[in-house]
């Protein structure tokens, strides 16, 4: 294997290692409603409006709300871990 290919290769796998943990990263990452208080864990999902388990709140529906006050997605605030 040429030393280019053997870059060309290195790079394509540091880049699917850092797209799988930025991936890793959002999925994880649990939102707040700031009106009520509700926290969405994408782990759970939101089994009141239908959302399954591993579902990323960046990736739920604009027209989704809170299931305790119904508060629009963009009263949700990202969480520190």
């Amino acid at each position: 294997m040429s030393l280019q290919v053997a870059a060309l290769h290195s790079s394509i796998r540091e880049r699917i290692i850092n797209s799988t943990h930025i991936q890793e990263i959002i999925k994880m990452a649990k939102w707040e409603c700031s009106v009520c208080g509700y926290i969405y864990d994408p782990e759970k999902g939101d089994s009141i409006s239908g959302i399954p388990p591993d579902i990323p709140f960046e990736t739920l529906p604009d027209d989704w709300v809170c299931p305790a006050c119904g508060a629009d997605k963009d009263s949700f605030e990202k969480m520190e871990e």
